[in-house]
């Protein structure tokens, strides 16, 4: 007799480390819900480790500064807000940015193109949120987004 048999695994966080042991990136291991578009494309995207691209050797803050990378208010009761525009330059770095919650599903993904861009959190329960920022040069930036009533 031959039994069916699901396995569901729990999703479970996952660390990348320096050469000297610090860590310094958060991924996610785990299965996303079916349905969602292209879910095996945006893992390996939001997943993958860092490339030898030169500015992956820059510390977050000092990329953040670099692309003029502003997420504000944090904590928030309802609205994120996401600009990357350096002071006195015309044109911004385009990105594609993944709000993601504490469970590693994407809550929303939008494309950065210039204008300032809003995540809606007002009707998501309070908790840690992280923004996933991946630039067109593949950096990567990570802010962690609190929630709060």
């Amino acid at each position: 007799m031959f039994m069916s048999l699901s396995i569901v695994a729990q999703t479970k966080v996952g660390y990348y480390y320096d050469n000297n042991g610090n860590r310094y990136q958060r991924y996610f291991i785990g299965l996303r819900p079916a349905g969602q578009d292209s879910a095996a494309a945006v893992d390996s995207v939001l997943n993958a480790p860092p490339q030898t691209n030169p500015n992956n050797s820059k510390d977050p803050q000092t990329l953040a500064f670099e692309y003029g990378v502003k997420v504000y208010p944090n904590p928030t009761k309802d609205i994120i807000m996401v600009d990357i525009t350096r002071a006195g330059e015309k044109e911004s770095k385009k990105a594609d940015m993944f709000l993601i919650d504490n469970t590693g599903k994407i809550i929303d993904r939008k494309k950065y193109s210039g204008t300032e861009i809003s995540f809606d959190l007002s009707k998501s329960p309070p908790g840690n949120y992280f923004l996933k920022i991946i630039f067109d040069d593949q950096s990567k930036l990570s802010y962690n987004v609190v929630k709060v009533n």
